[in-house]
Formats: structure tokens, sequence, C-alpha cells
């Protein structure tokens, strides 16, 4: 009985240090391990006839300070609705995706042949507000973050950066088109 108690404390020992030793030196992740999301995409229903109330945009956003930089993100803005709708994934872990997030709507607050902007209202509580701007002829998209209610006492710790993000590539897509 005692030899039997010992082989076990033994194999035990043994499977530990196995795991140990294999998680000690797995290999970290690289570039490689991203998940590849599409190319940048444009669309825009003026140039095809009778769709001009309609312009979507698709890619990476890309910026400094992303807490998951390998994401892509699906922006339509339907001149009709007077909204842009935008939905999201993003990389969460190694081969591992987010939820996809419901579309949100934000508010068209300008529709030209050059560009649209659209804007969510100002909150009484929150701390920050996004603007969406389009540039039609450019097919570029700015994302921007920018504080509010800074007198107010529920924002006093709030971050005071502007956050400006774009719309690119994802980085498994340049990756692949710069071998």
């Amino acid at each position: 009985m005692g030899k039997f108690i010992a082989g076990l404390l033994l194999g035990a020992l043994a499977t530990a240090g196995a795991a140990i030793y294999l998680m000690a030196n797995k290999p970290t992740a690289t570039e490689d391990d991203q998940i590849m999301f599409a190319q940048k995409s444009f669309f825009d229903g003026k140039q095809i006839g009778g769709m001009d109330g309609w312009v979507a945009i698709s890619g990476t956003l890309t910026g400094k300070g992303l807490a998951y930089p390998n994401n892509t993100y699906a922006i339509s803005c339907i001149k009709e609705n007077k909204a842009c709708l935008v939905s999201f994934v993003e990389q969460i872990g190694h081969n591992q995706i987010g939820r996809m997030e419901n579309p949100l709507a934000y508010p068209i607050v300008k529709w030209n042949d050059y560009e649209i902007v659209a804007q969510e209202e100002p909150s009484p509580i929150g701390c920050w507000r996004l603007t969406i701007t389009i540039d039609r002829q450019s097919k570029a998209l700015l994302w921007l973050e920018e504080p509010t209610n800074q007198t107010k006492p529920n924002c006093k710790d709030a971050d005071t950066n502007i956050r400006k993000y774009s719309i690119e590539d994802s980085p498994g897509w340049k990756r692949l088109t710069n071998r």
C-alpha cells in the first residue's frame, strides 16, 4: 500500500512539473496569431443611380489607445433614416473574438456631396461625445471622441484627452499585402 501511495504522489508531482514546464515554454503570441479581418471597403450610393442616400465604410478602427486594435467596424449612413449605424467586433485574445455588437445609431447632423457627419447628443451625465465624419471624396472616416461636461461633478476624474481614430485595412490584411 505504501508503494502505491508513493507512486501516486510521484505521478502527481511529475504531471505538475510537466504542466509547469509546458506553460513556461509556451510560445508567445505573434502577429500571425491575429484573426485576419477584411480589408477596408467604401461604398457611396451616389455613384449608383437612385441610391444617393446611402454611404457605407468598413474596416479596422485604428489609432492610439484602443483596447483591442485588431477589430472590424461597419458604419452605414442612411440619409432617409437620418442616422449612421455602427456595428463592430474585436479580437479579445489569442484566436478569440468578442461578441458581435448590436448596431448603435448616431444621428446625422450634416449630409452633403462632400461629407457626412453623425454626432451623438450630449448626455447630461456622460463625460464624452462621439462624432463620426465621413469624407466622401477621399473615402475616409474620422472617429472623434471628445470630453464634455467637464464641469460636472461626475466628470471630475474623467479622461480629458481628445481621441481620434480612422478606418484602415486590418493588420492581417496589411501583412498579407506587404509580403
